[in-house]
């Protein structure tokens, strides 16, 4: 139950994903522009299966990534005032994840548009993950034993 409660919002955004997935599944071509050159052209596609699942299959390995770091991490290494905010900043790349994976699957080739809701998910990014940055515990103090002051 912890795991679902410190994850929550990031859970939902994986959910959000999904139900973007099943919604508009039917609608979606078979292939899929992947990567764009820098004038806008379409150089690469992948098959609407693969571009459904690869952004959310990301994110869940991430969300279970990092709270098994977390977890398994040594006492000497823990940092326990800024587990909140490391699950703040995970929610952050979820709003960021979200916004890719609906650029991909929406854009079709129009370059405008890809730019510019990339641009509003870059921007919550930002203003999560800049928030919540400034509250972590600093290196210096929580490995404070590498930088043990020299003895008299």
């Amino acid at each position: 139950m912890n795991f679902i409660r410190a994850n929550l919002l990031s859970l939902i955004l994986l959910l959000l994903m999904c139900v973007i997935n099943f919604t508009y599944y039917s609608g979606l071509p078979d292939q899929i522009p992947s990567k764009y050159s820098m004038d806008g052209e379409i150089t690469s596609t992948l098959s609407k299966q693969l571009m459904v699942a690869i952004v959310p299959a990301s994110y869940l390995v991430l969300i279970l990534l990092t709270n098994l770091i977390i977890a398994v991490s040594p006492q000497k290494f823990s940092m326990p005032r800024s587990k909140q905010s490391m699950h703040r900043i995970l929610f952050a790349v979820g709003i960021l994840m979200v916004s890719v994976h609906c650029v991909l699957l929406f854009a079709n080739g129009d370059m405008e548009f890809f730019t510019e809701f990339f641009t509003y998910g870059m921007v919550l990014f930002l203003i999560v993950a800049g928030n919540v940055t400034g509250k972590m515990e600093r290196w210096k103090e929580t490995f404070s034993w590498v930088y043990a002051p020299p003895g008299p």
